[in-house]
C-alpha cells in the first residue's frame, strides 16, 4: 500500500513537468506553421488586361478569363483592385427585384 502511494505521488509530480513540455512544444509547432499570420494580404493576381485577345475572354470577369495573369504586390493597388472587386459583387443584385 505504501508503495503504491508513493508512486502515486511520483505520477503527480511529474505531470505538471510533462505537460509543460507539450504545451511548449505545441507553442513551437504553432510559431512554425502559422509564420505569417496577420501579416495581411501580401499579393493578388488580376487578369492582364492589356494582353486580352478576342479569345481570353473578358477580363473584368476573372471566372471566365483565358489570358495570362499578372501579380499586383503594391499596396495602393491591391486596395484599388479589392475595392473594385467588392463593387462588383455588391452590385451584382442592382438590376434585379431585390435590388
Amino acid at each position: 500500500m505504501e508503495i503504491d502511494k508513493k508512486d502515486r505521488i511520483k505520477k503527480q509530480l511529474k505531470q505538471p513537468l510533462s505537460r509543460e513540455k507539450l504545451w511548449k512544444m505545441y507553442q513551437k509547432i504553432s510559431k512554425v506553421l502559422n509564420k505569417h499570420k496577420g501579416t495581411g494580404l501580401s499579393g493578388i493576381d488580376v487578369p492582364d488586361a492589356s494582353a486580352a485577345t478576342d479569345t481570353s475572354g473578358n477580363p473584368d470577369c476573372p471566372k471566365t478569363w483565358k489570358g495570362p495573369w499578372r501579380s499586383v504586390t503594391n499596396p495602393h493597388e491591391i486596395a484599388k483592385v479589392v475595392c473594385k472587386m467588392n463593387a462588383n459583387q455588391n452590385h451584382q443584385a442592382h438590376c434585379t427585384p431585390f435590388g
